[in-house]
Order: C-alpha cells, then sequence, then structure tokens
C-alpha cells in the first residue's frame, strides 16, 4: 500500500500540469505525510508508553507520600524534657552518742592538812617576857596574847603583844632579824620615816635610836648593830611613862646582844 501510494505520487509530479492531478498528488501528499505523522506518533507513544508508566508508577507513590504527609496533623516540635528536680536524700535518724560512762563515785577529798607555819628564828618571848613586864611595871596579871594582829609572823619576822584581861592597856614588841647590817639600817630609816611623830635619840643605849607616839601608845624603835636586829617596843601610856619604856627597851636590847 505504501509503494503505491509513492508511485501514484511519483506520475502526479510527471503530469503536474494537469489540475486534478495536482490536487490529488497534494492530497495525497497530505495523506501520506498525515499517516506517517500519525505512524510517527503511535511509534513515539509505543516508544515513550513504558516510561510514562513508570513515570506514574513514580508519580502515584510521590502523590500517596504527599498524601500521607498532607494527612498527617502537623506535630508540636519537641520539646527537650525537663529534668526531675532532685528528691533530698533520706537522713538516717542520728543516733545518740556513746555516752562515757560514769565512773564510780569516789569519797570526797579530806582537806588538806593546815599549812605549817614558816620558821621563826627569834624567839621573841625570850627577848620579852612576863617576867620582865611584872619586873618594870607596877600592873601585875600580864598574858601573852601572841603575835600583834595582821603582822604576819615569819623567818625574819615575829611580834608578841601582853595584855591584862578586862583592860585595854597592852605591851607589845617586833623584832626583825637581818643577815647584814645594811639591811637593818634600811628597815630602821624606813620606820623612821612611817612611823607617827618619829623624833630620833642619839643619846642612849644606841645611837641608832628614835621615839615615837601616836594618841595614848609611846614606843621606842632602836638598832642592834652585833646582830643586825631592829626591835620596837611600844607600850600605853596608862601602865607606862617615859622611864618605863626606857628600862623595858634597855632591856630588851641587853638579851638581843
Amino acid at each position: 500500500m505504501m509503494h503505491w501510494k509513492i508511485l501514484a505520487v511519483l506520475l502526479c509530479a510527471l503530469v503536474a500540469s494537469t489540475p486534478g492531478c495536482r490536487k490529488k498528488t497534494a492530497e495525497q501528499a497530505a495523506d501520506v505525510a498525515s499517516e506517517g505523522d500519525v505512524k510517527s506518533e503511535k511509534g513515539e507513544q509505543d516508544v515513550q508508553a513504558p516510561k510514562s508508566k513508570k513515570k506514574g508508577k513514580k508519580a502515584s507513590k510521590r502523590a500517596k507520600k504527599g498524601n500521607k504527609k498532607e494527612t498527617a496533623p502537623p506535630q508540636a516540635p519537641a520539646t527537650p524534657p525537663t529534668p526531675p528536680s532532685p528528691q533530698p536524700l533520706p537522713q538516717a535518724p542520728a543516733s545518740p552518742l556513746p555516752q562515757a560512762p560514769t565512773p564510780p563515785s569516789s569519797p570526797a577529798p579530806l582537806p588538806a592538812p593546815p599549812l605549817p607555819p614558816p620558821p621563826v628564828q627569834i624567839p621573841i618571848t625570850r627577848l620579852l617576857s612576863v617576867a620582865d613586864l611584872n619586873e618594870y611595871l607596877e600592873v601585875k596579871g600580864w598574858i601573852s596574847y601572841g603575835a600583834v594582829p595582821g603582822m604576819v609572823p615569819s623567818e625574819g619576822f615575829n611580834s608578841v603583844i601582853y595584855r591584862k584581861p578586862g583592860e585595854s592597856a597592852f605591851v607589845s614588841l617586833l623584832a626583825w632579824d637581818f643577815e647584814q647590817y645594811a639591811q637593818a639600817l634600811e628597815r630602821w630609816n624606813e620606820l623612821y620615816a612611817t612611823w607617827p611623830n618619829a623624833k630620833e635619840q642619839d643619846k642612849l643605849f644606841t645611837k641608832l635610836t628614835f621615839f615615837s607616839y601616836r594618841n595614848q601608845v609611846s614606843s621606842l624603835v632602836f638598832l642592834e648593830p652585833d646582830r643586825s636586829m631592829v626591835l620596837a617596843v611600844s607600850c600605853h601610856t596608862q601602865v607606862c611613862d617615859d622611864t618605863k619604856l626606857l628600862n623595858i627597851a634597855r632591856s630588851v636590847f641587853s638579851k638581843a646582844r
């Protein structure tokens, strides 16, 4: 069929002068071209058909995926989970501290014995005794009352006071004993500077002597140079005048040598 058409076209070309033939050949050429085009289109469709099928499958898959994506509800952006706040660890109940065992009750300590008095080297009652007072004083009945109140005896100091019971009159003796004469002289100067109404008496039984008085008490304070001793005799004016006081002081000075 195809060959016949081609021959007809060639014949028409030869007899181109004939109008009917020209029209016919033109129509035939158009038919041939259209048939070629149709075949070519069919061929192209036949060739391109598999591709369209494949593309159709891919498009359908994409459409399904798109539908799935469109149908799926929009999800909110994921927020990081808030970490739970740390819970306080359970504390074990405080166990009571072990108590030290109570020591057995011990008996109360006994009171410490009183300390012995310091050794006294000055035999104060030998320097002035009750016999001496009875000898130089008219009043009798003297009793030793120990050390002068407020004057604590020590190794280098001692004192004694005599009283008659029921009376305020008294006679007392204070004695300081030093190792060196310079120490005794320093003590005598201190007493001379501090005792009331002190007046030096350098013409008596020793040069270093002073007289002191206050209210109703008179005193003679003197230094014995050989023994480095300072002695002070005091007497109440009710029982002693100046002469009796001097006699008692001279007796003490002689016993101290």
